[in-house]
């Protein structure tokens, strides 16, 4: 079973959102307050395990991670049943 290419663009523009609004919300809001703790200015490296950590927290507590595992086979079967059809 393969998923058909705009059913993983679909996928891709939902996950690059969720991390595009963490970092945001990371460099805005979290972020400033840490620079007093951390020299955040000249390491990006920090930023982007911090937005990678957090999605990954976001997608556990809301759920996204266990309705994904839970649904992912029957959708691929959905998807592969109506390429067939």
């Amino acid at each position: 079973m393969q998923k058909p290419i705009l059913q993983i663009l679909i996928e891709a523009i939902v996950i690059g959102q969720l991390v595009l609004y963490t970092y945001w919300i990371l460099t805005i809001l979290v972020l400033p307050n840490l620079i007093n703790i951390i020299d955040l200015t000249h390491n990006n490296t920090i930023i982007i395990f911090l937005t990678g950590f957090f999605v990954h927290i976001i997608s556990e507590m809301t759920g996204i991670n266990l309705w994904y595992v839970k649904n992912y086979t029957s959708i691929l079967q959905t998807i592969e049943s109506n390429i067939k059809n």
